[in-house]
């Protein structure tokens, strides 16, 4: 009998989880916003605990970094990926103790750049590309409207 094995029971000290919100539970229009989130897995007391960096978290120095029971985590979030580091509980805790006040920005002290520091290395998401993508967007967005009102602004002024 072939036993399968859960990603679940895979995680263990180090893993960074890369994860998605649950759409289901979101409104439509957040359905459209899927955006890739990262934690990292520390073992305290024996259990696993998960460190995030994340806007809408608040710790008790109202800073964005949270740790959470790692079923607590996972209840509200969709595990799309797993990758192991060897990174130790020690070394996650001394990172999250210097970040702990740091409050969550889009382009510096967001997940990614946590586990960057955790790690010492650069791991990829598709998080900084995502935001790259809408940004560029906007901006299209803005010269090509702006632009029209600027054609149409001095097509009348020679009328």
């Amino acid at each position: 009998m072939e036993q399968i094995i859960n990603e679940v029971e895979l995680v263990q000290e180090g893993t960074i989880l890369v994860t998605k919100r649950n759409t289901k539970t979101l409104p439509f229009h957040e359905r459209i916003m899927i955006v890739v989130h990262l934690g990292i897995v520390a073992i305290e007391n024996g259990e696993k605990i998960v460190y995030d960096w994340h806007p809408d978290n608040k710790n008790d120095k109202m800073g964005s970094l949270d740790k959470r029971n790692f079923k607590d985590y996972m209840a509200e979030k969709k595990l799309i990926g797993i990758h192991h580091t060897g990174a130790s509980t020690e070394r996650i805790q001394a990172v999250a103790n210097k970040c702990w006040k740091g409050k969550y920005k889009t382009w510096h002290f967001n997940c990614q750049q946590f586990i960057d520091d955790v790690t010492h290395k650069e791991f990829r998401s598709d998080l900084y590309s995502y935001y790259t993508i809408i940004i560029l967007l906007v901006v299209a967005g803005i010269i090509i409207i702006g632009g029209t009102i600027y054609v149409l602004a001095s097509s009348n002024k020679s009328k």
